[in-house]
Formats: structure tokens, C-alpha cells, sequence
């Protein structure tokens, strides 16, 4: 099970430390946790990644992954712990020497590794060439790891964000290196859909989540241990004059009560924006449409 450190707390295991946000682990994360691991197997160690919680969720537009899905991802990448950071007034007060003297004195650092535009201390005045002054003198080796690049520019968290804002959900996901997902609670909804032979899987999302761009989506998730193809609804009812943002599933083929469980919506592609439709007939031929695009297709 993945090792919650907190800053400041000892740990005398070895380590060799990633150290950034970590926010999205795509695909370049993954790349710098690859050559993480690759050099705390020779040197006996394990791999520490640096994280945030979640409080600063609303200047970053919510986070790709919140931490309990970030520790769940990381395990899976080989991460053994987390360096967990409260971003709080302290810690954003540090300088850049006095955040890399809190590492070495209480935690066993055999190696650093960050990527290329790693900033650290306050007001961002720390960057890769004065963590690897401040490592030499100690005698522990920093490896800088270039961006990875891909679809016209560096990967980075900011850039998946800006492609699901724009609906661009396969880009997204090739850059994440995994499906971008919501995983909510199901609750009691309006029931419209139900009415209409469409009955949803309204989601009560976790707080600080990101939201895609308004709109329907070619999704899937698991029931039981059974895949599914779904459609989502992502937005407002306008056809039904509700304007608050939720996030409605039809699961194709489930029949059976779903209040209460945990779902994943894992999403695969965006099919089209949020409309209103002048009858119910006219939306329920809509999402027939949009259903046989999706069915089959997992």
C-alpha cells in the first residue's frame, strides 16, 4: 500500500524523490517515475513522489485527479509514497534552500529527480540549476527530465486541461496516457429520463474535480464487474429549463437500482454540445442517435 509522507515528517527508508505537482501523472510524469524507478532499484530505494492536496483546487479550474485517485495512479506507475504538501501560507513562505534543507534532513534522498520546468520556494525563485547546486553540495545527483512533447507542444496538466475545455477528450486522453474519468455516488435525479425510456445515472461528483466542456459524450463504465458502453450527458437540461451543471449517464444494456453505488465514467469521445430541443420527441429521437453511435463500442 502507497506510503503517505507528510512534509516535514521523517522517513529513513531511501528514496529517490520526484519531485513537482504531479497533479494529471501523464504521460511525462510517468516518464520521469519510469527513470525514477530504474535508478532506485540499483541504489536499494524506493520512489517518492511530491504532491499537493487539494486546497488550491480553484486556481487551477479543479484537478484532473483528485489525491486519493493520484495515490491509486501512482501505485500503479510503481510509486511507493507520497510526499504529501499542504499549500499552505508556511510552506509558500520557504525559500528555495530552506524547502531542500526540510527534504534532507528528514528524509533519506538518494536521488533527485524533476522535470524541466520544476520551480520551487517562494515566488517560484527555485528551479532545476539551483536544486542541483543545492544537491551537489550534499552529494546527491539530480537528473533533469526533459518535456515530452506531443500534438504542437509540451504535455503538461495545463495543456490536457485546455483540450477537455475544448472537448478534445482523445487528445486528452493520449496525453494523460489513460482515460480522463469522473467517479461520483449515485443520487436521486429528476427522473425525466426515465420517463422517457432514458433512465440516467446522475452523479454526485467529488468537489475540485475538473469539468470537461458542456456536452454529450461517447463514455463507458462498470457494473458489477460488467463493462459498459454509455452515453453522458455533461451540462444542463435546457429542454426541461434546469441550468445547474450535472453529470447524467445512460449505461446501455444495465437494468437494475444503481442508487447509492460508486460509478466511474471513464470518457471516450465527445459527440456533440448541449442543446435545447423544442419537444420531448425531438430529444428522445436525439439521444437514439446518439446511443446507436456508442452502442457496441467499449
Amino acid at each position: 500500500m502507497l506510503k503517505i509522507v507528510a512534509f516535514r515528517e521523517k522517513f529513513n527508508n531511501p528514496v529517490v524523490l520526484c519531485l513537482g505537482r504531479y497533479e494529471s501523472l501523464h504521460v511525462g510524469h510517468a516518464e520521469i517515475i519510469s527513470r525514477a524507478r530504474a535508478v532506485a532499484q540499483k541504489q536499494g530505494a524506493e520512489v517518492m513522489l511530491m504532491t499537493f492536496d487539494e486546497c488550491d483546487n480553484v486556481r487551477n479550474r479543479g484537478v484532473i485527479l483528485t489525491f486519493e485517485e493520484r495515490a491509486i495512479r501512482a501505485e500503479e506507475l510503481g510509486v511507493s509514497s507520497f510526499l504529501r504538501i499542504e499549500f499552505s501560507e508556511e510552506f509558500k513562505s520557504l525559500s528555495p534552500k530552506q524547502f531542500f534543507d526540510a527534504l534532507v534532513q528528514t528524509l533519506n534522498v538518494r536521488a533527485f529527480f524533476c522535470g524541466f520546468d520544476f520551480r520551487f520556494g517562494n515566488g517560484r525563485s527555485g528551479d532545476p540549476n539551483m536544486l542541483t547546486a543545492l544537491a551537489h553540495q550534499n552529494g546527491i545527483p539530480v537528473t533533469v527530465v526533459e518535456s515530452v512533447d506531443g500534438f504542437g507542444g509540451k504535455i503538461s496538466t495545463s495543456a490536457v486541461k485546455d483540450q477537455l475545455l475544448h472537448g478534445n477528450i482523445e487528445v486528452a486522453n493520449a496525453m494523460l496516457g489513460y482515460r480522463y474519468f469522473v467517479e461520483g455516488v449515485v443520487e436521486s435525479g429528476r427522473r425525466q429520463g426515465r420517463e422517457m425510456g432514458f433512465p440516467t445515472a446522475n452523479l454526485n461528483v467529488q468537489n475540485g474535480k475538473f469539468c470537461v466542456k458542456k456536452g454529450v459524450y461517447q463514455t463507458k463504465t462498470v457494473v458489477d464487474g460488467v463493462e459498459y458502453a454509455c452515453i453522458t450527458n455533461v451540462g444542463e437540461a435546457p429542454t426541461f429549463g434546469f441550468d445547474k451543471i450535472k453529470i447524467e449517464t445512460y449505461i446501455d444494456g444495465f437494468s437494475g437500482d444503481l442508487y447509492g453505488k460508486t460509478l466511474k465514467v471513464e470518457f471516450v469521445k465527445f459527440i456533440r454540445d448541449v442543446r435545447r430541443f423544442s419537444s420531448v420527441d425531438e430529444l428522445k429521437a436525439q439521444l437514439s442517435a446518439d446511443l446507436a453511435s456508442v452502442r457496441g463500442k467499449i
